[in-house]
């Protein structure tokens, strides 16, 4: 029995041909691995500038929204059918002092800021322009009616806008 034993030859380990296709096989599936990984980690970043641009949009919109639909409009928003839809800011007010949708027109702000002056510390790099103008939809007269865009530009990545109806109630 020992004699038999010897003469076979027993193969332990491998060639150096089964390790060679084995370390190009583990390389193939590694660089497929990584390339996927970094493809997801590079859009990961584009969320955040995303959400950061829809924080900053909403807070101008919130602030914005609720000042008197025109100069012409009493508080309380009584539609006025005497005058025409106007979106011009009245002269010699400063952001601190806008009261209706007009004084917002052609505002930009590069960093942002709110109404009271204090920069958003968290957004440095992006700016934000805000248009108003008078339009008409589904029945509301254009004198009643005016769309507020408001277009913010992160540091990196393109420009996104934000947009809300507001109607004279």
């Amino acid at each position: 029995m020992i004699s038999s034993r010897l003469g076979r030859s027993l193969q332990q380990g491998v060639t150096l041909v089964e390790l060679v296709i084995t370390i190009i096989v583990m390389g193939i599936a590694l660089t497929a691995i990584i390339g996927a990984m970094s493809a997801t980690i590079g859009r990961s970043s584009n969320i955040i500038i995303q959400d950061r641009s829809l924080q900053l949009a909403q807070a101008y919109l919130d602030e914005i929204a609720p000042k008197r639909f025109d100069e012409n409009t009493p508080s309380g928003g009584v539609p006025s059918t005497t005058y025409p839809c106007d979106t011009s800011a009245e002269g010699g007010e400063s952001r601190e002092t806008y009261d209706d949708l007009g004084d917002y027109d052609g505002l930009v702000d590069n960093p942002p800021r709110s109404q009271t002056s204090s920069q958003f510390v968290a957004y440095e790099g992006y700016s934000v322009s805000v248009k108003v103008e008078c339009t008409s939809r589904a029945g509301i007269a254009a004198a009643n009616l005016k769309l507020i865009t408001v277009t913010v530009t992160p540091p990196s990545g393109p420009s996104m806008a934000f947009a809300r109806y507001r109607s004279n109630f």
